[in-house]
């Protein structure tokens, strides 16, 4: 039992996602990411949508290059949808204050705004002011 819970399991797709992922904190970062999942799940067995979810949470790695048709399922496309929505999401909570909604996700403005135009939500001429 860890984190006063029984012990998680892992489904074979969740493990995938997790193989897949790179982990630059190494094994630490690893084990920090599975004992929030943990954590935040409401049963013994952890799914493919809870290291999904908890993907989103973590800082935002550049992606540089759109995903294609041919791979709307996988690893890359299903992290480019988190990142965006968790873009939107921030904006939302900081009422457009581009300023907080970085500072919500833990990244500067300047990648604030580099992240929205990547995901096509802003302009490139959009200026650092907003």
């Amino acid at each position: 039992m860890a984190n006063g819970k029984p012990n998680a399991h892992l489904t074979d797709e969740a493990l995938q996602l997790l193989v897949a992922q790179s982990w630059p904190g190494n094994v630490r970062q690893l084990q920090n990411f599975i004992e929030r999942m943990v954590v935040l799940s409401d049963g013994e067995t952890l799914q493919k949508e809870d290291v999904l979810r908890e993907l989103s949470r973590m800082p935002l790695q550049p992606i540089h290059q759109t995903p294609s048709v041919q791979d709307a399922g996988t690893l890359s496309a299903s992290v480019r949808v988190s990142e965006k929505q968790a873009l939107l999401d921030a904006l939302d909570k900081a009422r457009d204050n581009k300023t907080l909604a970085a500072r919500m996700l833990g990244i500067s403005r300047r990648s604030l705004y580099y992240k929205l135009e990547e995901h096509g939500l802003i302009g490139g001429d959009d200026s650092l002011t907003g």
